[in-house]
Formats: structure tokens, sequence, C-alpha cells
């Protein structure tokens, strides 16, 4: 490809408005692309999953396919489209304290049925796994989250996460030898997480 090309590609993650008017100069009506490689929120996937012209209609834990909202498409967005489960919004500080507002129940109920519906499609999604579970314990239901997030750690091995997760769950049943067992193992591939040492620290005072 000519250096143009590139210079243009790039471009694109300047601004959503940037994004768009790209798109629209090559008439890109679907998208399908990897995850963004930060957290920063500035990136071609960040723009489309808040521009209202384009659908999440497809995730696993590599991949993200957006699709333009146009007459063509709007069978299989009305079957498809991710309206509450959008994994690059689930993370988020400002979506975690909707969840904490009024309406929070309702939305994780429907953050639920679009999670297991993401499953059905695809059961070695480990992101599905992880924010299922992250539902799931906020419900209160800390056996169905504890179980979302096994499957998390047999899909996605590498993930530290889940085990901390799970940690968290057994330290608020006070079954403190059981997480020791966990933050252990998990410290053990992995010396460098402040948050396993905290958590350790945390249950050192409660024995006190």
């Amino acid at each position: 490809y000519p250096e143009w090309f590139f210079k243009e590609y790039l471009s694109m993650s300047e601004s959503p408005e940037k994004m768009s008017e790209i798109m629209d100069k090559y008439k890109i009506n679907y998208v399908l692309t990897l995850y963004p490689e930060n957290s920063s929120g500035k990136s071609v996937p960040d723009y489309l999953s808040i521009n209202p012209q384009w659908a999440l209609v497809y995730w696993d834990k590599y991949y993200l396919l957006f699709l333009r909202r146009q007459e063509k498409y709007s069978g299989v967005i009305d079957k498809f489209a991710y309206r509450y489960a959008d994994p690059l919004k689930l993370g988020r500080t400002e979506f975690i304290g909707r969840l904490q507002q009024e309406e929070g129940v309702i939305l994780r109920g429907k953050i639920i049925d679009e999670l297991n519906r993401n499953l059905t499609e695809y059961d070695q999604n480990a992101k599905a796994h992880l924010y299922l579970g992250s539902m799931l314990e906020g419900a209160g239901d800390f056996d169905g989250a504890v179980k979302e997030y096994v499957e998390a750690i047999r899909f996605d091995p590498e993930n530290v996460l889940p085990n901390l997760l799970i940690a968290g769950i057994l330290v608020k049943r006070e079954q403190f030898t059981q997480a020791s067992e966990v933050l252990h193992k998990t410290l053990a591939k992995n010396p460098n997480l402040p948050s396993a040492y905290l958590i350790l620290g945390q249950m050192e005072e409660k024995d006190r």
C-alpha cells in the first residue's frame, strides 16, 4: 500500500469526526476489528462503539464486528445488535456508575441477557464469562459469579483478574484459607500483582 494510505488509516484514530469522514469517503459499511491496544478511548473501535450510526453485532475474545445502520443491514442489526453488553463500555467507570443508580437493576438484567446470548453463540468467549461473572457478583449471585470466573480462566488462563475476583468473593464469605490459596497460586505465576498483596494484607488485618 502507498504511504498516503497508511497516513489516512492512522488518522482515523485522531477523533470520531475524522473516522466518520474517512468511513464516508470510502463508503465503508462494516468493520471487523481487533480490540484497542489500550484503554485510552481513542481508537476506531471506541469511536464506532459510541457512534449511533453504527451497531456492534458480534464480539468474542479477539474481534468486534460493527455494521453501519443501513436498510440492507436492518434485519441483522435488529436481531444481533448489542445494546447493553458492549465490551468496550462494560469496564468503564462511568458505566459502572450507572449500575449503582436506580436504573441499575434493570440495566444489569439486560446486560446479563445479552452476555448469555453471546455465550450461546461462542461459549469460549473468556471476556463474556468475565463480564457475566462481574454482573452476577454485583447482583449478589456469588456462586454464579465464581462459575463464570472459572470459565474465564479456562478459556484465558493468562488473565489473572478472574483469580483475584474469586479471591475477593471468598474473602466476602470469610473463607480466608481458600482465598489465600487462590492468591498464592496466582502470585506464583505472576508476582507483580499489588492487588493480590492488598487482599492478603486485608485478610491478615482481620485475623488479628
